[in-house]
């Protein structure tokens, strides 16, 4: 089962990094530490709910995607979006010409 944590680390990576902000930008935007970012980053730390909808505010985050389960409880999805995350854009662009 993948936890909230690890969830919410996810979303935040993955929409931190597409919107082309550091660490270092979105704490300062939250009003939170560089550290504390990358904690829950990578599911170490978990937030107050007052952090939490100002993280959703910020990077437009869906609040189901962070309680939800992937589709259909599918932990090869989860796993494959951990994957990507540490991908550079090119080898995204050919897993996704791959997928095609």
């Amino acid at each position: 089962m993948f936890c909230i944590r690890d969830r919410l680390g996810l979303l935040i990576k993955e929409k931190r990094t597409r919107e082309g902000l550091t660490q270092d930008r979105l704490a300062e935007k939250l009003s939170v530490s560089e550290s504390f970012v990358g904690q829950l980053e990578r599911g170490e730390a978990m937030t107050s709910v007052e952090t939490l909808q100002w993280i959703i505010d910020e990077l437009n985050i869906d609040p189901r995607s962070v309680f939800l389960e992937a589709p259909h409880g599918d932990s090869e999805y989860a796993e494959l979006r951990s994957l990507m995350l540490h991908m550079s854009a090119n080898r995204k662009k050919l897993l996704l010409d791959f997928a095609k």
